[in-house]
């Protein structure tokens, strides 16, 4: 009899207690809708220590410290509510919000075992943001164990992570922003696993995976970008004969981003490298061209500009983008003077008058560089300057030859026409001498007379034609006034009528 009445003290003395639990409760459920979080942890203190069995304070004292972001203080109090009587159906939502706490913790190994343990157990509607949580926290593992360079570690959760973003989307429930940043997510990861990899395929795949991204949402900037960029990889991994094909792919990538960002000017420039590889050198020109308005103190957008150029044979206007490139921050960067002397080396006309002056230029070029450079770089412009200067030996020894060639060619004429003189001379003696007295000998005399100066008309034929050969090619190359014997050539022609 004296245990019932103690039975049904207990029980009038818990109802109040209750009640003022339920009291509390309710008025710090208010409060977090106002977001006055503090303010509510203490009343449900109040209201937890008015009926600590009740377990709807405290897993709401677990929301609030979950907003304070203490996360700590969270956790123990979900796992608090799960030692009580928790409506069944609740369980899934308390496990939810520790899976939370840990997400938000960095805990992401636990993260993982709560979603795992949440999922069979979830509706449909919320299983969408359980592999989404899940996919994100094996991928900060995998960050992580890249990090500590452990690449096998890190290979195995971008692959987890694949896994989970596309249960994620098929598990998908309208949250377009979110389903797009799963679909990212995937493509990053796979992105992650076939750069380690590697392999044009790898790549490929990765391309497909932002492409899914972009018909998600046309406007995701960053799906683009690293789109772009693996196809840049793409193109330079392939073959040489495929290479053009491939960035021309890059380019339709890239008319793609500015069709929705015009005027970006470093992927404008991107365009024109993609045009560049593409052996589109014309278009390449105009795109840099457009580039360098946009930024006019990169120097590496005038070397490329240059480098188009070049390619384009347009040789001066090549080394006018290159010496701007100097100006503007490439005087580091050995190829451009490289490329300049290539530019003036090309434009050789087989002419002293251009060749040598070009030669030269080449060569300053060269010395400017080795001036500015150390290093791989310098050594590399020493020994491209050290074939200029050959170059530039030969053409200045062909010079002095040809001009010894052309004293040659005047004392030639010069001697025959005083061995015609004479051998007329001579005939002329011996054909009277053999009117007066027909002899053998005069008759083999005036014979040979004719015979030598036959041989020696011949002879100051060629030579005058080897001199109007001169005198042509020298006209043609603009070169007459870099032989020192041509005004003598050309008196020799004038007189023998030949000029």
């Amino acid at each position: 009899m004296r245990s019932m009445k103690n039975l049904l003290f207990v029980l009038i003395l818990c109802v109040p207690m209750l009640g003022m639990a339920q009291d509390e409760y309710k008025r710090a459920r208010d409060l977090i809708g106002q977001g006055k979080y503090k303010e509510a942890v203490v009343l449900l203190d109040e209201a937890i220590a008015s009926y600590p069995d009740w377990w709807p304070p405290i897993v709401l004292k677990g929301q609030a410290n979950l907003k304070l972001k203490n996360y700590d203080d969270a956790l123990r109090s979900f796992n608090d509510a799960l030692t009580l009587e928790v409506d069944p159906k609740q369980i899934p939502v308390v496990k939810y919000y520790i899976m939370q706490c840990y997400l938000q913790k960095g805990d992401y190994a636990k993260v993982i075992h709560a979603v795992d343990d949440l999922i069979p157990v979830a509706p449909a509607s919320r299983k969408f943001d359980l592999y989404l949580n899940r996919g994100q926290s094996e991928m900060q593992i995998a960050k992580q164990a890249e990090d500590a360079n452990d690449s096998k570690k890190a290979q195995t959760y971008y692959s987890k992570s694949v896994v989970s973003f596309s249960e994620a989307l098929k598990n998908a429930v309208g949250k377009k922003e979110q389903e797009v940043e799963a679909a990212f997510q995937k493509a990053y990861a796979q992105y992650k696993i076939g750069n380690a990899k590697g392999g044009i395929k790898s790549l490929e795949i990765s391309i497909a995976e932002f492409n899914k991204v972009i018909e998600r949402n046309a406007r995701e900037e960053r799906a683009h970008k690293f789109l772009i960029d693996l196809s840049f990889r793409v193109a330079q991994s392939s073959a040489k004969p495929q290479q053009p094909a491939r960035y021309l792919e890059t380019v339709s990538y890239i008319d793609r981003y500015l069709s929705i960002w015009a005027d970006k000017p470093d992927m404008m420039n991107k365009r024109g490298a993609a045009l560049q590889g593409a052996k589109k050198y014309g278009e390449a020109v105009s795109q840099f061209k457009l580039v360098s308005k946009l930024m006019p103190k990169d120097g590496s957008v005038y070397f490329s500009l240059g480098s188009c150029q070049m390619a384009a044979k347009q040789y001066n206007e090549a080394i006018g983008s290159l010496e701007k490139a100097i100006q503007n921050g490439e005087a580091g960067n050995h190829n451009v003077y490289s490329f300049i002397a290539y530019c003036y080396q090309e434009q050789k006309t087989k002419c002293y008058s251009t060749d040598i002056p070009l030669y030269k230029k080449a060569v300053s070029t060269l010395e400017n560089g080795i001036s500015k450079l150390s290093g791989q770089g310098k050594s590399k412009i020493q020994q491209e300057l050290g074939r200029k200067k050959d170059n530039l030996a030969i053409l200045e020894e062909n010079l002095a030859t040809d001009n010894g060639n052309h004293l040659a060619a005047v004392t030639n004429v010069l001697n025959l026409e005083k061995s015609i003189a004479g051998n007329t001379e001579k005939l002329k003696i011996n054909q009277e001498l053999l009117l007066a007295q027909r002899t053998s000998e005069l008759e083999a005399a005036v014979e040979a007379g004719r015979k030598a100066i036959k041989e020696d008309q011949n002879r100051l034929k060629a030579e005058l034609e080897t001199m109007q050969r001169y005198v042509r090619d020298a006209k043609r190359c603009n070169d007459l006034k870099l032989f020192t014997n041509m005004p003598k050539i050309q008196e020799l022609l004038k007189k023998h009528g030949s000029s």
